[in-house]
């Protein structure tokens, strides 16, 4: 006896349950597949990943915004988290952003890195009294509320008393400030 005929309808689930199932079943073998080949083409994929990201990212977006409203602890942990370990990249990012808030020129583009080489070359001194200190200020030569700008060239490494005096009074002279 014949088994009686399937509707589209039913085929079409038929196939979807076989298909989910070989799916699940090859997943493993694809998705070593998939690493070994972004091995052998990284510049291909990250090609890919960022034509993706530029096409996509209105919804990358969204979704993060809906993730941050899901779990905000969690958020706020991430958070917290990343600017820890980029503390010199967030400092410089602040920095500019309040350069550019006080009128600085916006080509100002002194980046954390930049910072770090000009105290090494100072030898972690202040340039107005001298003292070895740990934390020192970035100090602008030319402030930039006169339209100094937030460059290395306008920035030398100041503890923060001196800095503080400096706008307090008159302008203090840097004893030898080098040129980077």
């Amino acid at each position: 006896m014949r088994s009686p005929r399937l509707t589209t309808e039913e085929r079409r689930k038929r196939k979807h349950e076989s298909d989910k199932r070989y799916w699940e079943k090859t997943r493993p073998q694809r998705l070593e597949y998939l690493r070994q080949w972004s091995e052998r083409n990284r510049e291909k994929k990250r090609e890919i990943d960022r034509q993706y990201a530029k096409e996509h990212a209105d919804e990358a977006k969204d979704r993060a915004k809906k993730w941050y409203q899901e779990y905000p602890e969690q958020a706020r942990a991430s958070r917290k988290a990343y600017r820890a370990s980029h503390r010199p990249q967030k400092l410089a990012s602040d920095k500019k952003r309040k350069a550019l808030q006080r009128g600085a020129s916006p080509g100002g583009t002194f980046t954390a890195a930049e910072w770090e080489e000009m105290k090494i070359a100072y030898g972690f001194r202040c340039v107005y009294c001298g003292r070895k200190m740990k934390r020192l200020s970035q100090d602008h030569l030319t402030p930039l509320s006169k339209g100094g700008a937030h460059t290395k060239h306008n920035i030398v490494p100041a503890c923060q008393p001196c800095n503080s005096k400096k706008h307090a009074g008159g302008v203090l002279v840097p004893v030898q400030p080098l040129l980077l």
